[in-house]
């Protein structure tokens, strides 16, 4: 009888010790955002390349890598002398046309006073038909002298016009379109003082840096879900620490044909430059967004009979109850859960699941606390 007691009382406990142990935690609920994970690229919002627009000798460049330029700052200055030159030429080749026309005129004033004689000579048959004729021929030819000499004057008047553009083009002038902001910094500075330029060499590249622009390129099965102003948020190792928003501003309507990948380009403000063109970023960018009835952490979940299910603890906290579900949108490690039938309450394995089946028998023990090492000091 003593042996048959001892052999029930082992009996016993060692279907005491078959029960699983597990962790469990609540079942949550509230908003959930799909966010997908994506490396991109820092660029500038706009560049742009101060060019030199006459040819010569730089006197001097007046802004330095990283300086914040203005529109139409000068940023550099060309020799002015052969323009200059230009400028004095042509202001003594105008004097002497202006002479010339002033003269073209006087001689106009005698041919048509000449001519009105001559006819009313002509009228009183004191001179012959050849003889008014000449002086119509030396009027017509006053008329051409003169439009000739208004023709040189122009012609020179705008050669001193252009020699004055010209010498305006020795300031070189940081230009760029107004929608593109008022502000630029230096990127790359191509020219010294005393370097020859010719028209059209670069002295000053430009770049606006607030806003920046962060490139990435998102799959088709993301691409319809994409939408001007979505919200983001983007890190870089340029700026450990530091978290920043940033929103989608421009989608590609085209797919690059090697990848199956479209361009997406992302605005984040940057007024104190701590991103920088060129840096890498890792980008979550948020697809959709709701409110959900039912959250758990994704470790909750595991696959039975190829679907997704998760174990509810019973009210006595011994035992489970598997559920199918359906997964929603997922957010890190927080995913939406949806069921068919009473709503998910109560609380839910998140450590131990793979053992179990529907009603298996359970002992919850609290989760380990996280240990961290100290450092002496």
């Amino acid at each position: 009888m003593l042996l048959a007691a001892c052999s029930k009382s082992d009996e016993a406990g060692a279907k005491r010790e078959r029960r699983v142990a597990v962790e469990v935690t609540p079942v949550a609920s509230g908003q959930v955002r799909a966010l997908r994970s994506y490396v991109g690229t820092l660029e500038a919002s706009s560049r742009f390349t101060a060019t030199a627009k006459v040819s010569g000798v730089v006197e001097e460049v007046l802004v330095d890598l990283g300086d914040a330029v203005v529109r139409d700052q000068v940023v550099a200055v060309i020799d002015d002398a052969e323009p200059a030159q230009t400028a004095v030429q042509a202001r003594g080749e105008l004097a002497v046309e202006q002479a010339r026309l002033k003269r073209a005129k006087t001689a106009l004033r005698l041919a048509e006073a000449a001519q009105t004689r001559a006819r009313e000579m002509h009228d009183k048959h004191l001179i012959s038909v050849a003889e008014l004729q000449e002086a119509e021929a030396a009027l017509a030819a006053a008329r051409a002298d003169v439009g000739l000499a208004r023709g040189q004057v122009q012609r020179v008047g705008a050669t001193l016009e252009l020699s004055r553009i010209r010498r305006g083009y020795t300031d070189v002038r940081a230009q760029w379109p107004e929608r593109d902001g008022k502000q630029a910094v230096v990127a790359v500075r191509h020219r010294d003082a005393g370097s020859t330029v010719a028209s059209g060499d670069p002295l000053v590249e430009l770049a606006v840096l607030d806003p920046i622009v962060c490139a990435i390129t998102v799959p088709e099965r993301d691409y319809g879900r994409l939408r001007v102003d979505q919200t983001a948020s983007l890190t870089t190792d340029a700026a450990p620490g530091l978290r920043f928003e940033a929103r989608v501003k421009r989608i590609a309507p085209v797919f690059d044909a090697a990848t199956r990948q479209a361009r997406v380009e992302l605005e984040i403000a940057n007024p104190e430059r701590k991103l920088a063109p060129g840096a890498f970023a890792e980008v979550e960018l948020v697809l959709d967004e709701a409110k959900a009835q039912a959250v758990v952490p994704r470790s909750a979940l595991t696959r039975r009979r190829d679907r997704d299910v998760l174990f509810l603890l019973g009210p006595s906290r011994d035992t489970v109850k598997m559920r199918f579900v359906e997964v929603g949108l997922q957010e890190r490690d927080r995913v939406e859960v949806k069921v068919e039938g009473p709503p998910l309450t109560g609380e839910v394995v998140v450590l131990g699941q793979h053992l179990l089946g529907d009603g298996s028998k359970v002992r919850v023990i609290a989760p380990e606390p996280s240990t961290s090492a100290t450092v002496a000091p």
